[in-house]
């Protein structure tokens, strides 16, 4: 038979650090800290800041540079069908946010930002609300599907089919300062194709905004919008490409 001595001062030593193991496990697992990259509900007065600039096909404007203001205006709504409605006011624009119930984000623009020509467009697609698939990563959704919209531009009604279409881009990361931001990158595209006699031949109008969701801050870290406006010969318009680049530079959470 084998006979096993213990050192008293080793087995106390044994005991101490077993007991520590315990207790740092112990504390670890209890924490309700969520991780960095949960989806938070922002509360009224979280605010945030943005450094924006006009682009022509890609290019920056020189001398556009701004800083833009948003900041959450109220929360735990209930509103157009949806509950935990949080309002953000961003630099004039209204847009309205809650979570689905698969995490992903939806949001409802009352005030959408198109240019003065697509003005009437941009109310009839964009109030409603939209899923970004922050979570579900999905792509290809038609939001609108070929669906008869009156566009009137400089008092002109004119007939056009409309498609919108979410599409999930990729995860990707937001320089905000000195802070690497996680994002979900996710894209609205609407196209407006003129269906009337009177422009021959059709043309097409495109909206593109890429939306850098932060789920840390409830709110975007980058947006990008590109529109493409035709030429329309009746009204006197020339073809063009414009488009915004903002990215956000401070934020503070409620």
């Amino acid at each position: 038979m084998t006979t096993i001595t213990f050192n008293r001062q080793v087995l106390f030593a044994a005991v101490i650090l077993f007991a520590a193991l315990i207790s740092g496990c112990s504390s670890s697992t209890s924490t309700n800290t969520p991780p960095a990259n949960a989806n938070v509900t922002p509360k009224t007065g979280s605010t945030y800041t943005y450094a924006m600039f006009k682009d022509t096909a890609g290019t920056k404007v020189p001398g556009s540079d701004t800083t833009i203001n948003a900041s959450v205006t109220a929360d735990s709504q209930t509103m157009l069908n949806q509950s935990n409605v949080y309002t953000v006011i961003d630099g004039g624009d209204t847009t309205y946010l809650t979570y689905a119930s698969n995490k992903d984000v939806m949001i409802y623009r009352q005030t959408t930002g198109l240019s003065g020509l697509f003005q009437s467009l941009g109310d009839g697609v964009f109030h409603r609300w939209i899923n970004l698939a922050i979570t579900s990563k999905t792509s290809g959704v038609k939001i609108l599907n070929d669906t008869d919209v009156i566009v009137t531009v400089q008092g002109f009604a004119i007939p056009a089919k409309v498609t919108v279409e979410t599409d999930f881009i990729a995860d990707e990361n937001v320089t905000v300062g000195t802070e690497t931001m996680a994002t979900n990158h996710c894209r609205i595209t609407a196209t407006a194709v003129s269906n009337t006699a009177i422009i021959s031949p059709t043309v097409t109008y495109t909206n593109q905004r890429d939306i850098y969701f932060a789920p840390k801050i409830g709110y975007a870290a980058k947006v990008t919008t590109k529109e493409s406006i035709p030429a329309i010969t009746l009204l006197g318009s020339t073809a063009k490409v414009t488009g915004t680049s903002k990215t956000l530079t401070a934020y503070s959470i409620k």
